[in-house]
């Protein structure tokens, strides 16, 4: 059967419709009136098929637009809804830092102690350098890089997933990354020779230096100090000390305290270097001298703990609970000066020329190490804060708010004296940090004549 179309047979698309009247006698000039539509009809009839397409398009894109919100936003603009608005963060504790490069940070932190946001400011002019964004819902947090032999810190930025990041104090800038397991976690770190030192929560020891692992141990245990390129570590499972190479992880020497229990509510005592010989108290008491070679040089036994300082003529110890503060001979271990009576020793904050400056709870007490006879010494409140830096003595009133006084370290000469309203959150070689945490300001103080370099709002 042949379906080909009849030759003769017209195109429907071409057929015109022509419209009649059929009560022509009773409509008469109404029907002149409707034949005005017919080109209307014409034009509808030949494009039929567009207008059905068209039809059907507005419709999809309607029913798209009430079962798909996010497409509304390709016909109308995206306006933020106050609803759906990124929370911010709620901030527990504000931390202010001197970092390097002559930068303020200001950290902060929640309840459960996680930093989560970092501003930077240009500690001489105040001028905002960078700021990381706040928002609850992030993921990211930040820690402090401690710069050994230095009281500049650096920032750190780890993400969830482990990606580890160092960042550029005055851009704020990545650095370097590196990737760790993302279960690991860590309070601080610590900087030497350009390397990062931490101990994660996996108990593993790290070193990584320009985003490339150098080395990392397991049975280190904690970081206690590094110095002339030695990182020194004790692991409290073992009861162990250990010297490692900074570079390369290996193992210097280490020595394991023999018949030693340290139980949960002590703490572990830092301890001093001289000559590369190493002068620690242990769990029990005892006090070690250890050569470069992880041999004993002499012991002491001591019946309570002690805080250890150095010099290079002696090692000194300070017994609280006897008040009393013993110079023992370095390569010896005997003891060449007691000096006793000493109520309320808090610790020696500096060693000076033969000169001990002394800080106890009625002040400071600079005393010459040799004669035992006291230079000059300062009255103070109780627990009242004082620090030394590059020579000079600054007593801190207490609480923060009264007089501020800088005193010649040598003679306990008056430099200069100033009223502060704030307490000191942290300083460095050149500034002191203000904080005040009744309206959020902090002020930047210069050592070395006591102005304020700027104050500002920062919350």
């Amino acid at each position: 059967m042949d379906y080909r179309p009849d030759q003769n047979q017209q195109d429907q698309s071409d057929i015109e419709f022509e419209i009649i009247d059929i009560d022509v006698e009773e409509s008469g000039d109404r029907s002149a009136r409707l034949s005005g539509f017919d080109p209307l009809f014409t034009y509808l009839a030949h494009h039929a098929r567009l207008w059905s397409a068209l039809t059907i398009f507005a419709g999809c894109m309607i029913i798209g637009i009430l079962l798909f919100p996010d497409i509304a936003s390709f016909v109308k603009p995206m306006v933020p809804s106050s609803a759906t608005a990124t929370p911010m963060v709620n901030l527990y504790q504000i931390n202010a830092y001197s970092g390097s490069n002559n930068v303020t940070l200001v950290t902060g932190d929640q309840d459960n102690g996680q930093c989560v946001s970092v501003t930077a400011y240009d500690t001489q002019s105040g001028v905002l350098l960078w700021s990381t964004p706040q928002s609850s819902l992030s993921t990211i947090t930040y820690g402090e890089v401690t710069n050994i032999g230095s009281p500049d810190v650096s920032i750190y930025e780890r993400r969830s997933d482990g990606l580890l990041s160092l960042l550029a104090p005055r851009t704020g800038k990545v650095l370097w990354h590196y990737k760790l397991p993302s279960a690991i976690t860590f309070p601080s770190a610590y900087e030497q020779d350009g390397i990062l030192f931490f101990s994660g929560s996996d108990n593993v020891f790290y070193a990584i230096k320009d985003g490339r692992l150098l080395w990392r141990n397991a049975s280190l245990g904690d970081e206690l100090q590094i110095e002339n390129g030695v990182v020194y570590t004790y692991n409290s499972k073992q009861q162990r000390y250990s010297a490692i190479n900074e570079e390369s992880g290996a193992r210097l020497w280490s020595y394991a305290v023999p018949g030693s229990t340290q139980s949960f509510s002590q703490t572990l005592l830092p301890l001093t270097i001289e000559n590369n010989i190493v002068y620690v108290q242990t769990v029990d008491y005892k006090l070690l001298a250890i050569q470069p070679q992880g041999h004993i040089l002499w012991t002491h036994q001591l019946n309570d703990a002690v805080n250890l300082y150095s010099d290079a003529h002696h090692l000194y110890a300070i017994d609280q609970a006897a008040d009393a503060l013993y110079a023992f001979n370095l390569l010896k271990g005997s003891i060449e000066q007691t000096y006793t009576n000493e109520t309320g020793v808090i610790g020696i904050m500096d060693i000076q020329n033969n000169l001990l400056y002394i800080h106890t709870d009625e002040g400071v007490r600079v005393v010459n190490a040799d004669t035992r006879k006291i230079v000059w010494q300062k009255a103070t409140n109780v627990n009242q804060p004082m620090e030394i830096v590059n020579g000079t003595l600054y007593v801190c009133p207490l609480n923060g708010i009264g007089s501020l006084q800088a005193f010649d370290e040598r003679d306990g000469t008056l430099r200069w004296s100033r009223t502060v309203n704030d307490p000191l959150i942290s300083s460095n070689n050149s500034v002191f940090e203000l904080w005040s945490p009744d309206n959020n300001t902090i002020a930047v103080l210069r050592l070395s004549d006591g102005k304020i370099l700027w104050s500002k709002h920062i919350l």
